[in-house]
């Protein structure tokens, strides 16, 4: 029974190590054949869904490089900087993914506002209070453009 107890302790301590750290992202955005490391994690709480027209949806962005801190988070999706690669999802309370886009220099995707984007999953990690932390991934989303899939952990304070 002890060794158990320890055994549990060591798992414990090597999925905290393996979670990402606040702010930061640890995961993928695959273009094509093309790999695209995020290390970056940001979110906004308070956003409008166009179709339940509630304004409870959590923002999260996840980038490559890190954005200047003036950049207004609200209207990221028409101000990424140029050299970014950004995902950039709504999360509902429910945890389904509700809206997503993909800013990358082979093309942009926009998802449109959803009851549930189902070709992406979110398990949320459960985050302490004022932050969010969980694992965004997908299937392979085919667009007129490129063919893209994410699969990252991350954790975020909300703004």
């Amino acid at each position: 029974m002890r060794h158990v107890a320890v055994a549990l302790v060591v798992f414990s301590l090597a999925i905290s190590a393996i979670a990402a750290e606040l702010g930061r992202a640890n995961g993928s955005l695959t273009i094509d054949k093309t790999r695209t490391d995020l290390g970056y994690a940001y979110a906004i709480g308070k956003q409008h869904n166009d179709i339940s027209k509630r304004k409870d949806e959590t923002r999260v962005i996840l980038t490559d490089k890190a954005l200047a801190p003036e950049i207004n988070l609200n209207e990221i999706e028409a101000t990424v900087p140029d050299g970014v690669n950004a995902v950039i999802f709504n999360l509902a309370s429910n945890g389904k993914v509700t809206h997503v886009s993909v800013i990358h220099p082979k093309g942009s995707y926009d998802g449109g506002f959803l009851e549930e984007a189902v070709e992406f999953r979110f398990k949320n990690a459960n985050a302490g209070r004022g932050t969010i932390a969980g694992r965004i991934s997908s299937s392979r989303v085919q667009t007129n453009t490129m063919t893209f899939q994410v699969d990252a952990d991350f954790n975020a304070l909300v703004r």
